[in-house]
């Protein structure tokens, strides 16, 4: 017999669970704001929580229960769901790249419009009545 006093594992793994949940629903609000800072911020809190409950996993050596059953079922859906928000990121990424994009060909339209009138001969101008400019 072991001296093990740990608590067992499954308060613990639905604790962690449930935080894991919180922060992903909070991950969506955040994705929608667009508040990238805070979502860094949250991803490094869900990163911590993960470890912690892969920590408390059962190992696969061990014979499976309902309850564990249960687990990984919620583990699918949590995974399912970084799947399903890596994809609406990729997506707000292409199209503010897309975006970019059109601001920086807008951006050297303006200039070549803007050079065009610096390098225009004045109206008054003798070039610009066709007589000839000797200095």
């Amino acid at each position: 017999m072991t001296n093990d006093k740990r608590p067992p594992p499954m308060p613990v793994t639905r604790r962690l669970l449930h935080s894991l949940e919180t922060l992903s629903g909070q991950e969506n609000a955040l994705i929608d704001a667009g508040d990238w800072p805070a979502l860094d911020e949250l991803l490094d809190r869900q990163i911590a929580v993960t470890r912690g409950l892969v920590a408390h996993l059962p190992r696969r050596r061990e014979p499976a229960t309902s309850a564990d059953a249960l687990l990984r079922a919620r583990l699918r859906q949590f995974h399912d769901g970084c799947v399903a928000r890596v994809r609406q990121l990729a997506a707000i990424a292409a199209a503010d790249k897309n975006s970019l994009h059109a601001l920086e060909t807008l951006h050297r339209q303006l200039c070549a419009v803007k050079q065009s009138y610096i390098n225009r001969p004045r109206s008054g101008s003798p070039a610009r009545a066709g007589l000839a400019v000797h200095a």
